[in-house]
């Protein structure tokens, strides 16, 4: 093989684009044909995608012989992981319960690959499987969403550019000085707390697989659907204390039982606001203390704890 420019891309070069499917969620036993969504938008200000295509190829033996006769392919399955700065609000409400689609979870169509002739791909009715959110006390310190996505097929996309505007459209990314509350109950313990991980499981399982159409058929051996289980949420939170019982459990009546849980993130009067303010609220229902630990080690570090809630009804406002 000669190599080419095309055998050299850089980093720079890679996408997210997304949006909702427009076309019926595909069914039946035919080669599905859904149409794409007329437009995408630009995912915000992401890491590269990490792209995974298992083609459950498996090797086939035959008695006589401790040699694989054949290599056969099994079952299609995609998967997708994007780490964003957190800008780009729709998007992550689209990774959660209440934002439409099969089963009340949005299908999106995710466009990625390089914005090189050829280089487009777009993962079709992809659902969030895994939103994982990284709030971390330092000076600038962002923000971060990492989303695993599972999607039925991939297929060919368009090769897109995205302008200035459209890398500048959900504006300045989101960091530990926008963080205003982190209310637990009735207090605001923003300020003995150093770090927050926010992670929402969706539980999806792969509903069987089609029939192999043939190679040409970016749909052959694809999963029928993906379906959402029972969901999960649960939050780490570490302190600038060993005692997490004073912080949490001292905070309402009940000895085990939480109150109401919220993140309030705001550029409101910042120094980065721009024409009207953003603002992210991750809300919970009261949910339990699942765990709590006093951080133990160097004798000249301070002592800290951290605390895992288990929480319901989480929301993205």
């Amino acid at each position: 093989m000669t190599p080419t420019v095309e055998n050299y891309q850089p980093g720079s070069l890679g996408k997210f684009y997304y949006n909702a499917e427009t076309a019926a969620y595909p069914a039946g036993s035919a080669v599905p044909a859904p149409a794409v969504p007329v437009s995408v938008v630009w995912g915000g200000w992401a890491d590269v995608p990490d792209e995974n295509v298992d083609d459950g190829s498996r090797e086939v033996y035959s008695l006589g012989s401790d040699d694989p006769q054949l290599v056969i392919p099994g079952g299609r399955i995609h998967t997708l992981g994007v780490t964003t700065r957190l800008a780009n609000k729709p998007l992550l409400q689209k990774c959660i319960k209440g934002s439409g689609g099969f089963r009340d979870l949005a299908d999106l169509c995710l466009v990625t690959g390089t914005s090189t002739a050829g280089g487009s791909r777009a993962l079709r009715f992809a659902k969030c499987n895994t939103l994982t959110i990284a709030f971390q006390e330092g000076s600038a310190q962002d923000i971060t969403a990492a989303m695993e996505f599972w999607g039925l097929a991939e297929e060919g996309g368009s090769d897109l550019t995205p302008t200035a505007a459209d890398i500048l459209s959900p504006g300045t990314p989101l960091t530990w000085h926008n963080v205003t509350e982190v209310n637990i109950g009735p207090a605001n313990v923003r300020d003995v707390i150093s770090g927050i991980t926010l992670t929402v499981n969706n539980n999806l399982e792969r509903k069987g697989f089609r029939p192999d159409y043939g190679t040409a058929s970016p749909w052959s051996r694809t999963t029928y659907a993906l379906l959402p289980r029972q969901k999960s949420y649960r939050a780490e939170l570490s302190f600038h204390t060993p005692d997490v019982a004073r912080y949490v459990l001292g905070l309402v009546a009940s000895g085990t039982a939480t109150g109401a849980f919220s993140i309030v993130v705001t550029d409101s009067g910042s120094s980065i606001q721009g024409a009207s303010a953003r603002t992210f609220t991750f809300s919970a229902a009261a949910g339990r203390i699942a765990t709590r630990t006093r951080r133990g080690g160097d004798p000249a570090q301070e002592l800290t704890g951290t605390v895992t809630l288990i929480l319901t009804g989480v929301s993205i406002t």
